[in-house]
C-alpha cells in the first residue's frame, strides 16, 4: 500500500500545498482519520450480507459459507445490540424464504434463538423473527414474508381441530 501511495503520489501537483509540506515526510501518512467502533462495522458487514440475501443464489453462498455459525460469534460478542440482532433476524428471514435452506436454520439452532427473540419488547428484534419463524412454518403458514413485509397479528399460530 505504501508503494501505491508513493507512486501515485509522485503523478500529483497539488498546487494548495506550500512549498514547505514535503511529500515524503511521514506527515502525510499520519493524518487522523475518523475511527469506527467494532460493533459499526459488524453493522456495515451485515447490511452488506442482507443486501446479498435478498438474491436466492446468494443465499446459497452464504448458507454454504458457514454464515450461521458466525452468527453466533456474532451475537456472543454482542449480546445486547439489538441492531445486530434485528440485521441477523432479516438475513435469517430472507434466506427462510428458500425451503431448502431450512434443514440447516433448525440445525444450527437457530429456530431457538429466534424463539427467544420472538418474546422480545423490541420490535426490531422481534419482528424478523417472527417473520423468519412464519416463513419456516411448513406445516400451518403457508405463506411467506417477502423482504419488507412483516407479519404482526397473529404473533401465534393458533389451529383448530374438528372433530368428526
Amino acid at each position: 500500500l505504501d508503494q501505491y501511495l508513493h507512486s501515485c503520489e509522485e503523478d500529483v501537483m497539488d498546487s494548495d500545498i506550500s512549498n514547505e509540506f514535503h511529500r515524503e515526510s511521514h506527515h502525510i501518512h499520519e493524518i487522523p482519520r475518523p475511527r469506527i467502533s467494532q460493533e459499526t462495522l459488524i453493522e456495515y458487514c451485515l447490511q452488506a450480507l442482507l443486501s446479498h440475501s435478498t438474491v436466492e443464489e446468494q443465499c446459497s453462498v452464504l448458507m454454504e459459507s458457514m454464515t450461521l455459525p458466525l452468527f453466533s460469534l456474532v451475537l456472543a460478542a454482542h449480546p445486547d445490540n439489538a441492531r445486530i440482532k434485528s440485521l441477523i433476524g432479516k438475513i435469517i428471514s430472507n434466506i427462510s424464504l428458500h425451503p431448502r435452506h431450512h434443514p440447516a436454520i433448525f440445525r444450527a439452532g437457530w429456530v431457538g434463538i429466534l424463539a427467544k427473540w420472538k418474546q422480545d419488547p423490541n420490535l426490531l428484534v422481534s419482528l424478523p423473527a417472527t417473520k423468519a419463524l412464519c416463513n419456516m412454518d411448513q406445516e400451518y403458514g403457508g405463506h411467506k414474508f417477502e423482504p419488507g413485509i412483516y407479519l404482526l397479528l397473529p404473533n401465534d399460530r393458533h389451529v383448530q381441530h374438528k372433530n368428526n
